[in-house]
């Protein structure tokens, strides 16, 4: 149900998802609590993605530290 409150006019900033939201990325390090959306991060992996090894050349990275993003 990720964004669904969100997309169907719930104020983002009231929407409260204690489990995280796929739609997000956050740091794992942290060196923030900051997240980021995640369309962007995903459309660049995709874009890379092989179909017959079913990996993607694009590791998702934190745009501050560089870490992995999860």
């Amino acid at each position: 149900m990720d964004g669904l409150f969100a997309r169907n006019g719930f104020a983002e900033d009231r929407v409260w998802t204690p489990q995280g939201d796929y739609g997000r990325y956050q740091c794992e390090t942290p060196c923030t609590r900051e997240t980021w959306p995640s369309r962007p991060i995903v459309e660049a992996a995709l874009a890379t993605y092989d179909v017959l090894t079913g990996e993607s050349g694009t590791v998702p990275s934190c745009p501050r530290c560089g870490e992995r993003c999860s």
